[in-house]
């Protein structure tokens, strides 16, 4: 943007954009705030958790943050990450690796769709062109895996029981959903997951 500016102002390109050399490749992705299954419509809301990982190879550029909110007033572009390597099955991998890794809470994003993307054999391959997405459904291709979303589930589950016992004020340390007389299995309901545990006094816990 700097040397766009000085160009603009009459000042030569500088030597180490002539003297420019291309080595490896980079791969831009443009997350938004939308659903790619229902039409790419926005989405709008309070970003509750906004982390995405950097690295030497990722740089990511982005405007919101923890608690912003993303409104119908404005782009819903949340950030531009860009992955680089050696090659571009590298830089597709780096990319992808950092939008899976990145947490994202609060409104529906393009992130599955992305990755799902990135790691498309036409894709990798650079059979890309503007009718891409005509022969590949952003429906199908955005759709979770069944089983990490049971893993997801699990997870968030584990990690509520943990905090509800951590925040309890009586008897902290047994098990949550322990009962001297055993009685039905505790259920944490998510969106297509139903998560049940029950707890012994071995203070361990059976999921399913």
């Amino acid at each position: 943007m700097e040397i766009q500016v000085r160009v603009a102002d009459g000042e030569p390109l500088p030597p180490e954009v002539l003297d420019a050399r291309l080595t490896g490749h980079a791969i831009e992705a443009r997350l938004y705030a939308e659903d790619p299954a229902n039409g790419f419509r926005p989405s709008t809301g309070t970003l509750d958790r906004f982390r995405i990982p950097s690295s030497p190879w990722v740089r990511v550029d982005a405007g919101y943050r923890d608690g912003s909110v993303v409104s119908p007033h404005y782009d819903a572009m949340l950030a531009k990450v860009i992955g680089y390597g050696r090659t571009r099955a590298d830089a597709a991998r780096r990319l992808a690796r950092a939008l899976t890794r990145a947490e994202l809470h609060g409104v529906t994003t393009n992130r599955d769709l992305l990755v799902a993307i990135l790691s498309e054999d036409d894709f990798r391959a650079g059979r890309t062109d503007t009718g891409y997405l005509t022969r590949h459904d952003p429906a199908e291709l955005a759709a979770p895996d069944p089983r990490l979303t049971a893993i997801h589930a699990l997870a968030a589950a584990l990690a509520r029981r943990a905090a509800n016992r951590a925040s309890a004020p009586v008897l902290r340390t047994l098990p949550a959903n322990w009962r001297n007389v055993r009685s039905q299995p505790a259920r944490i309901a998510y969106t297509d997951v139903e998560v049940t545990y029950t707890a012994d006094t071995a203070r361990s816990a059976r999921s399913s």
